[in-house]
């Protein structure tokens, strides 16, 4: 593993090559620790895509009044940026991180590079790969880790992501108003190529895969809330309006939303709590 060390003030910057067959998707690998005060590093758009994992300490991302920070075992996902932005590294921080080229977000992280000229606090819901390889940084922190993660990871998404990552991102994004054509383009996918998958790991269409995951949110939120007003439940569940909740929610169930809750059949009920996850 080819290494370069640097250092800028108080912070100890160690570069190493990505691994063999990498190098279209990988720019670097690093280690940077911060052992004595707080550091800023000021930082400019490098046309590349940072994931960094907290070891030790705390490290923060800011940008126009906004700070996104993560605690030893977090990560940071910076996507790519438009505009000056620093990190901000406590004492005795220590951190591992990855700069992937564009391409390298979509196939490692099934997410488009520029997703946001922001910061994203990830968590292992939201990647469980990436929650893979946070149990494997408990037991070792050199940068051989995050090379053997991903050699294993370039196999494993060569064909391109899995039906599990697929169905939990649905369940993941069921409150929210995602479309079609948006999760065929987190997943770096053609929206033909989204729909082929449904239809042949599924038998349905996205659009219909992604109703059923909000209706089944809808469900979890009514088990939950009782009679909460259906206002507040079909907004917390990503839909419009009541009204747009009351259509849906017929069209899947067969009945309305309040006549649902009325209801307390054993199947009624079981359903419902299938929903919960």
């Amino acid at each position: 593993m080819e290494e370069r060390d640097n250092r800028s003030g108080s912070v100890h910057f160690r570069r190493s090559a990505p691994p063999p067959r990498h190098g279209d998707v990988v720019r670097f690998l690093y280690r940077l620790s911060s052992p004595g005060g707080s550091q800023a590093l000021p930082n400019h758009p490098q046309g590349a895509v940072d994931l960094l994992f907290v070891t030790k300490g705390r490290a923060s991302f800011q940008k126009d009044g906004q700070q996104v920070s993560a605690e030893a075992g977090g990560t940071l996902l910076v996507p790519l940026q438009t505009r000056p932005f620093q990190f901000v590294f406590a004492p005795g921080t220590d951190v591992l991180g990855i700069t992937l080229e564009p391409v390298g977000s979509r196939e490692l992280l099934g997410r488009p590079p520029g997703d946001a000229d922001s910061c994203h606090l990830l968590t292992e819901r939201s990647h469980p790969r990436l929650g893979v390889l946070r149990r494997q940084l408990d037991r070792d922190t050199s940068l051989g880790t995050l090379e053997r993660w991903l050699m294993q990871e370039r196999r494993s998404t060569a064909e391109g992501p899995d039906l599990a990552t697929l169905l939990d991102e649905l369940g993941l994004r069921a409150a929210t108003r995602l479309t079609a054509g948006d999760l065929a383009s987190e997943l770096g996918l053609s929206t033909r190529s989204l729909q082929r998958m449904f239809r042949t790991e599924l038998g349905l269409s996205p659009r219909t895969a992604l109703r059923l995951a909000r209706f089944q949110h809808a469900l979890k939120l009514l088990r939950a809330g009782g009679r909460t007003k259906l206002a507040d439940t079909a907004l917390a569940a990503g839909y419009f309006d009541q009204a747009h909740f009351a259509n849906e929610f017929r069209a899947f169930a067969g009945l309305s939303p309040t006549r649902f809750l009325e209801r307390k059949e054993p199947l009624v009920e079981a359903f419902a709590e299938s929903t919960g996850g």
